[in-house]
């Protein structure tokens, strides 16, 4: 039963971030943002 329930969690939560749009390029991310008044956010990561 609890791994239903958290299963579902997950599945709901994962529902919300489908509106996410992500960027590869800083400079359309920067304007976009002040666009529409939002922070920037960034991840950092690099191949290994």
């Amino acid at each position: 039963m609890k791994k239903i329930f958290i299963l579902s969690l997950f599945i709901s939560l994962s529902l919300f971030a489908s509106g996410v749009k992500w960027y590869h390029n800083f400079d359309m991310a920067l304007s976009k943002a002040k666009e529409v008044h939002k922070p920037v956010l960034m991840m950092y990561s690099a191949k290994t």
